[in-house]
């Protein structure tokens, strides 16, 4: 294959370019991540660069010298660390971010709502999809407050179920956190399929390939015996 092409390069996590500009670790450490794939692809271009122009090298003095300079770089990239670093901080900023919702409503205390939210419940529990009834009226605080401070099976619902209509409640209710943790996993989404693009284009210009052992190896040398 020949040279990349400065728009080969930029092409891998292309789609970062619609990563939205917010100021924090996570993102920083996302963004990053792309920037870093990207410069170890130039890196690595211009260390092949530097064997391929080399006129005192035979043509499979290039391949081997080719193949032992791609062979680091797509075993770095199997274990990327800028990778370890964005998941890390993902997951951190998300984690902070849950723990900083807004509360759902706490159970009722007076007698008189007491009382209506066991009648809220017997409703809840009379319909088709309870579940499904309590998410379309998840703003009112009566009902969900009724339903999920008392035993699941009181409002016809499984436990199970419970949990997550809380779970669904809290996204209606606070998308714009939702969107935040969604968007910030389908960033790193790119940042893993941006490896695998840096990879291809690294195992066509040197022709590697990964054995089983897990290493990656010119196209051309023997496989190793399987240990017994």
């Amino acid at each position: 294959m020949a040279k990349w092409r400065e728009v080969d390069i930029a092409m891998v996590g292309a789609l970062a370019a619609n990563f939205p500009q917010h100021d924090d670790a996570a993102w920083d450490a996302v963004r990053g991540c792309i920037v870093d794939i990207r410069d170890t692809l130039f890196a690595l271009d211009s260390k092949i660069g530097v064997v391929e122009d080399n006129k005192d090298l035979s043509p499979e003095g290039v391949d081997r010298q080719r193949a032992a300079l791609a062979a680091a770089t797509l075993q770095e990239l199997d274990a990327y660390k800028p990778l370890l670093t964005a998941k890390n901080a993902v997951t951190k900023s998300i984690n902070k971010a849950e723990t900083q919702r807004p509360s759902l409503p706490s159970a009722p205390t007076s007698v008189a709502d007491v009382q209506l939210a066991a009648e809220i419940r017997e409703h809840v529990a009379r319909q088709e999809k309870p579940d499904s009834f309590v998410l379309v009226h998840a703003a009112d605080e009566r009902v969900v407050a009724a339903v999920l401070s008392a035993p699941a099976f009181l409002s016809g619902m499984k436990d199970e179920h419970l949990a997550i209509l809380e779970r669904a409640i809290l996204n209606k209710l606070h998308p714009d956190r939702t969107e935040y943790r969604d968007t910030l996993q389908r960033a790193l989404g790119v940042c893993e399929q941006a490896i695998k693009q840096a990879q291809r284009l690294i195992v066509d210009r040197a022709k590697m390939v990964r054995h089983p052992d897990g290493q990656w190896r010119f196209i051309r040398d023997p496989q190793p015996p399987l240990m017994q």
